[in-house]
């Protein structure tokens, strides 16, 4: 990593340059993505199994 914080240079009224706004916003599409990745494969799997697996007991319970 470089010493040379570009974010340092900017003024208070200063916009951000093209360059680094892309570099953030790619930064947040990517960890969204990230997010979303983990949320399927984790909470909602285990959401959706304890659903299938309380719909077992409950006809289990019923014979």
């Amino acid at each position: 990593m470089s010493a040379n914080n570009p974010f340092k240079q900017l003024a208070a009224t200063d916009k951000l340059p093209d360059k680094h706004k892309s570099g953030v916003l790619n930064t947040i599409d990517t960890t969204r993505f990230i997010i979303e990745i983990i949320d399927l494969f984790t909470f909602k799997q285990i959401q959706t199994d304890s659903a299938i697996i309380k719909t077992l007991l409950e006809n289990t319970a019923d014979k």
